[in-house]
C-alpha cells in the first residue's frame, strides 16, 4: 500500500519497452562514464551514472558513485537522497535511513541561511524514511515522518496515502480513513485511495 517519492524522472523511459529501457540507461551510463573518464569529474556525473547504474539494476556499483559524489560534495543532497533509495532496494534499510536523515540535518542547515542556498529535498526525505520506518513495522515513528512531510508539503498526495497505510498498520482507522479523504481532494480519481476509504467504514 505504501507509495515511494520518485528520485529521478524517467517517465519517457517506462513507457518504452524493456529492451529500449536498457538501451537508455546504457547510453547515459555511457554518457557519463565517459565524462568520468575525460575530465575532474564533479559530484554531478557521479551522481548521474549512479542513477543509470541503478535504473538497470546494477545496485552495489551506484552506491559506489553515490559515495564518490558525496565524498566531493557532502553537502548536494540529491546523490544521499539517491543512496538511500539504493540502500532500500538492497534491503539494507537502516543504512537508507541514516541517508535520509543526513538530507534532513543538510535542510536544516541550509534553512540558517547558510552559502544562500534553500532546503529542497527535506520532505522528500522525511517521506523516504517514513517509508523505511513503515516496513521496519515502527509505524509511530512513521507516523511522524509522514506528518513532518506534510507540514512541509501539504499537497503531496503519496505522503498523505503512506500516513493513511501507516495508520491502519497502527490501527488508528478513523485517522486513516481522514487521511484517504484528503487524498481524494488532492486527486479525485484516485480509486485506491477511494476503495481504502470504503474498506474502513466499517472498522471506525
Amino acid at each position: 500500500m505504501m507509495r515511494a517519492i520518485s528520485l529521478f524522472l524517467i517517465l519517457a523511459a517506462f513507457a518504452a519497452p524493456a529492451y529500449q529501457r536498457n538501451n537508455v540507461w546504457q547510453d547515459e551510463f555511457s554518457l557519463w562514464s565517459d565524462v568520468v573518464r575525460k575530465t575532474s569529474a564533479g559530484t554531478r556525473a557521479y551522481n548521474n551514472r549512479g542513477e543509470a547504474l541503478f535504473s538497470m539494476g546494477r545496485y552495489n556499483e551506484a552506491v559506489k558513485d553515490y559515495k564518490e559524489a558525496i565524498r566531493i560534495d557532502p553537502r548536494y543532497e540529491q546523490p544521499h537522497i539517491n543512496l538511500g533509495f539504493a540502500y532500500s532496494m538492497m534491503g539494507r534499510y537502516d543504512e537508507a535511513a541514516e541517508e535520509f536523515k543526513e538530507v534532513i540535518r543538510i535542510d536544516a542547515f541550509l534553512k540558517k541561511g547558510h552559502f544562500g542556498e534553500r532546503p529542497r529535498y527535506e520532505a522528500q526525505a522525511h517521506n523516504n524514511l517514513g517509508n523505511i520506518y513503515n516496513l521496519k513495522g515502527l509505524y509511530d515513528m512513521a507516523i511522524h515522518e509522514y506528518q513532518e512531510a506534510i507540514k512541509i508539503n501539504p499537497d503531496d498526495a503519496n505522503t498523505r496515502f503512506n500516513l493513511a497505510s501507516a495508520y491502519i498498520k497502527a490501527g488508528m482507522y478513523k485517522d486513516a480513513a481522514r487521511e484517504f479523504a484528503e487524498v481524494l481532494k488532492i486527486n479525485p480519481t484516485d480509486e485506491e485511495a477511494r476503495r481504502n476509504m470504503e474498506g474502513l467504514k466499517g472498522q471506525q
